[in-house]
């Protein structure tokens, strides 16, 4: 049994004059599922009676797993072993300018591809790479 998700995206909110328009961008880091391919915001503007008031842009990278070891990565391998982050928001005037930057830091520890069993109960990385399964296996002492 296949499980499939189609999950909507906001694309335009409007309140009064003010327009928000939400832009997007294809992952690389998701499979794309009955024709529909996993997406990241990629900008949000804002504009006023169709004249821009501001704009922003997220800027992403890719980090790349060495981890090979579950038995859950099928040949879709490469998408599995990425994962997204954003690393900077930059807060754009309409003439295109930098107006402000928000840099963002991770710790540097290499984590392992997504579907690897080396995870806690919540789905946190522990670390544990010779991990068996997701849930631990419990011995009946009786």
């Amino acid at each position: 049994m296949e499980n499939h998700i189609k999950s909507k995206l906001i694309s335009k909110i409007y309140a009064g004059d003010i327009l928000v328009s939400f832009n997007y961008a294809n992952r690389e880091d998701l499979v794309s599922e009955l024709s529909i391919s996993p997406k990241y915001l990629q900008s949000i503007e804002i504009s006023n009676k169709g004249i821009c008031i501001k704009k922003f842009n997220f800027v992403y990278n890719y980090q790349l797993s060495p981890d090979f070891s579950s038995s859950l990565i099928s040949s879709k391998s490469l998408a599995v072993r990425k994962r997204l982050f954003l690393n900077q928001v930059n807060e754009i005037s309409c003439d295109q300018a930098i107006k402000k930057t928000h840099n963002l830091v991770y710790n540097s520890q290499t984590l392992p591809n997504r579907l690897s069993y080396a995870q806690d109960k919540w789905g946190y990385y522990n670390g544990k790479v010779a991990n068996q399964g997701l849930f631990p296996k419990y011995l009946n002492s009786n």
